[in-house]
Formats: structure tokens, sequence, C-alpha cells
């Protein structure tokens, strides 16, 4: 009776958290601790990285929003931006919803290591425009595909070139670096518009934007 007590109490051991301790320092390892910090661990990797202002670029003449950077060197971001779209001639302002991603594949620094410069930045994404005269799919007021693509949504893509400043440990702010750029953009309806009508140039497929991006993290 006594050899199985003995078993059960060494078994009851191995469930218990190890502690070790040494002198001063006390070495606390359980499931709950590793829990905890895979659980932190994640949702640090939710906080926005950082802040971008764009102007024009088929997503609405003003745009801001938060994104990502991630992978070796972060060269990869992705985008979530709010945009507005003023009345002009139309019968009321419009906002819009983009989410984009970007890659920059190099980075070259410029006669000191807080300049640099991009010379390609790729970008794709996907924009929605609200207002209930957007459709996704043909309304019944038209014919059997008299529209063959939605004007609610429009997959967006362009290229462009950035140039950054990295600011001084000891002068940043409320920022890490300051970076602007510009892109040549164009979405599904210019480029099918491109095909189609060979009146139609270059600069009507592709608009040209200006941005910046205010890296926090």
């Amino acid at each position: 009776m006594r050899q199985y007590i003995t078993k059960l109490l060494a078994v009851l051991l191995l469930l218990v958290p190890a502690k070790l301790s040494a002198q001063n320092d006390t070495v606390i390892f359980n499931h709950y601790d590793a829990r905890v910090a895979r659980y932190q661990q994640r949702y640090a990797a939710m906080i926005p990285k950082y802040v971008k202002l764009q102007f024009a670029g088929s997503i609405g003449m003003f745009s801001a929003g938060l994104g990502w950077d991630y992978g070796k060197n972060r060269r990869w971001e992705t985008d979530v931006l709010i945009g507005f779209v003023p009345r002009l001639e139309s019968n009321r302002a419009k906002l819009t919803f983009t989410a984009r991603e970007c890659f920059v594949p190099w980075d070259f620094p410029i006669g000191s290591s807080w300049v640099s410069f991009s010379p390609l930045r790729a970008t794709a994404g996907i924009n929605a425009i609200i207002g209930h005269e957007f459709w996704t799919s043909n309304p019944e007021r038209y014919p059997e595909g008299y529209y063959f693509f939605s004007t609610k949504f429009h997959f967006i893509a362009g290229f462009g070139q950035q140039l950054n400043l990295n600011i001084s440990y000891d002068r940043r702010r409320p920022w890490k670096s300051v970076s602007v750029y510009y892109n040549l953009t164009t979405n599904d309806k210019y480029v099918l518009s491109g095909f189609s009508n060979k009146e139609v140039g270059f600069f009507d497929v592709f608009h040209l934007d200006i941005g910046m991006k205010l890296q926090i993290l």
C-alpha cells in the first residue's frame, strides 16, 4: 500500500509547476506563464505600427489610416484607410474604405544613415465606396450583362517611390521616422477603359497620388 501511495505522490509532483530557487533569485515556469506570454505577444502584434495620410489615388481625394509592417526588414505593409470624396458634381460627399498591401523591396542610404531612398514601392488592394448608388451586382433595372463589374468594389494597384527620414533617438517625439511617397495608381475600371478605348491615354488610366507615412513603432 505504501508503495502505491509513493508512486501516486510522485505522479502528482510532476503536475506541480516547477520552482527553482537560488538565494534571492526565484525562477518560476508553468503553463499559465507560457499562455500569458503567448497571449501578450499575439495581441502586441495587433498594435498599429504607423499612420498614413494620402492625397488622391483612386481611394478618395483625402484618405488616412493605420497600418502594420512586417517580414524581413519590415518590407511588407498592410494599410487600412478611410477616404473622403467631396460632393463636387454629385448629390453628396462619400466615404471609401481601402485595404491595401504594399511592398518596398529596397532601401538605400543617401549620404548618411538617417536619410534613405526606396526606388520602388508596389501596391495592390481593394477599395469600397459607401453609398446606396453603388452595387456589387447588376441591378434589376439594367439588362442582364449591362454592367459586368461592381461599382461598389474596385481592385487597385500601383507603383512609385519613397524617401525616408529616420529621426535620431534623442529627437524622437511622436514619430520614429517619416516617409514621403508617390504612386501611379489605377483600378480595374480604368484598365478596362484603356483596353476598350484607344483614345484613352496612360495618364487616363494611371493617376498620381502623394502620401506620408509616420512610423510610430
